[in-house]
């Protein structure tokens, strides 16, 4: 990810659908405090199965559990790699 500014408070994980909806894929306590401006990057923790599942879904939704409390922005960016 990269930010608009330092995500000091933003918390919350990856569904498989809108809406918290589906199922979860990260931990919704999953925080961005790292994402400190547009040049810094995020390796993100707490994410489910990412060791013995292989995910297939097109779409993944990021949802906020808890708010950053001022404006910002954020690209994120899924990577997969199988290793069969």
């Amino acid at each position: 990810m990269n930010c608009s500014t330092a995500l000091s408070t933003a918390a919350g994980g990856f569904y498989t659908a809108a809406s918290k909806g589906g199922t979860i894929i990260g931990a919704t306590t999953t925080g961005y405090g790292n994402c400190t401006s547009a040049t810094t990057r995020q390796r993100l923790t707490g994410l489910t199965d990412m060791d013995t599942q292989t995910r297939t879904e097109a779409t993944l939704y990021l949802s906020l559990t808890t708010a950053q409390g001022a404006a910002a922005t954020g690209d994120v960016y899924l990577i997969g790699t199988p290793l069969n």
